[in-house]
């Protein structure tokens, strides 16, 4: 196995998340609190989300940033999905968001075929932020976890990149 540099994490960590991992691939996925390696580790909040995402992306083959996740989609296509902490009323939360393309160059019919479209998504949703089409998902921070970060972000990213190449064609988010 190769060393891992996960900062203060260090290599148990990577060993244990690994393992949890590989046993979400078996079976029916574990739901829960935010991967149960992070709460062995006494990691709350930001920290077990941080180390939870850090997992997720390895093993999906995603680039992890400040704040961004850059997934590669169709052919040679990719679609970044920002990421920020917020307070909702008591609660922390963190804000999935993924630009489809400006607005300013969608007709506004179009603009209403969208919320159209909008209405029939499983999960996440079209919003409209400054002057971009958006999707957007938010989870309770305290109970994200690997299952339903990487459903949230993975979703995000190949709906908002088949929105993107449907009406603009280019590849620019």
């Amino acid at each position: 196995m190769k060393d891992k540099d996960f900062g203060h994490l260090g290599k148990n960590w990577y060993l244990e998340a690994s393992a949890d991992l590989l046993s979400l691939n078996q079976g029916a996925p574990r739901r829960g609190p935010v991967g149960r390696y992070g709460e062995r580790l006494g990691l709350m909040g930001k920290d077990k989300f941080e180390a939870t995402c850090k997992v997720v992306c390895e093993k999906r083959g995603w680039s992890l940033t400040e704040h961004q996740i850059d997934v590669p989609t169709e052919g040679s296509r990719k679609q970044i999905v920002y990421f920020n902490f917020f307070n909702y009323e008591t609660r922390e939360m963190v804000k999935f968001h993924t630009v489809i393309g400006s607005t300013a160059r969608i007709r506004p019919e179009r603009l209403i075929f969208a919320l159209e479209l909008n209405f029939r998504l499983p999960h996440g949703c079209l919003a409209v932020n400054k002057e971009n089409l958006v999707m957007v998902d938010t989870l309770i921070l305290e109970e994200v976890d690997s299952v339903e970060l990487e459903s949230a972000v993975d979703f995000l990213a190949k709906t908002g990149d088949q929105y993107e190449a449907a009406l603009f064609a280019r590849d620019e988010h």
